[in-house]
């Protein structure tokens, strides 16, 4: 295998765990924030969700970003992104006929690699 198949691979790992990482993150501030976490790491033909969070009458669905900077973290959700996001979240809702939910919105988390969080409720999806 040659140095650069080895290194995309490590780079591929760290990608991951960094991702990991910071969906753990998220999904501690929501709990510090009141919410309970209904899914984590959601996955269906449309796509993932990184998270879905619940309180009271709404229903959130959560894009954990991570990157070096916050900026560069809020703006890498990409049409193409948004658009899997709301399959998903459709696929969800009727799989799941989530009718006990009044508000549905979908969130950003922003995490930079100082394991700061930026959260933007109510992203536009188009």
């Amino acid at each position: 295998m040659s140095n650069f198949l080895k290194n995309k691979q490590i780079q591929g790992k760290i990608a991951y765990h960094r991702g990991i990482r910071a969906e753990n993150l998220a999904a501690t501030y929501f709990k510090k924030e009141g919410w309970d976490i209904l899914q984590r790491r959601f996955q269906c033909p449309a796509g993932e969700i990184d998270l879905i969070i619940f309180k009271e009458e709404w229903l959130i669905f959560v894009e954990v970003k991570v990157r070096r900077n916050i900026d560069d973290a809020l703006h890498s959700l990409n049409h193409r992104q948004k658009k899997r996001l709301i399959e998903a979240a459709e696929f969800f809702i009727a799989t799941y006929n989530v009718k006990k939910f009044d508000k549905i919105r979908f969130n950003v988390i922003a995490i930079n690699l100082k394991n700061q969080i930026e959260h933007i409720k109510n992203i536009t999806m188009v």
